[in-house]
């Protein structure tokens, strides 16, 4: 997913309509695979909807950050990427 794809589900002003967006990048990466996705971005994506005061966009937040470790697997490089950022 290119970083134009995040700005453009950033500018949702419905809760509701941006926490399905993150569900459905979440649901997009388990079904497709990570190939062709900017980490760094979607994690800094990410981020922003942990820091979001609506519930729901957090909720759908941590699930996606769920479905990334799963892809990425144990290990520093999906932790120190997440913190660092």
């Amino acid at each position: 997913m290119h970083q134009i794809g995040y700005i453009t589900f950033e500018a949702q002003k419905s809760p509701k309509i941006f926490a399905d967006c993150i569900s459905w990048i979440a649901s997009s990466l388990s079904e497709f695979g990570l190939a062709g996705v900017d980490i760094t971005g979607l994690i800094k994506f990410l981020k922003g909807g942990l820091a979001n005061s609506n519930a729901a966009v957090r909720s759908a937040s941590v699930q996606t950050f769920g479905v990334l470790r799963v892809l990425l697997g144990p290990g520093e490089g999906f932790s120190s990427s997440a913190r660092k950022n």
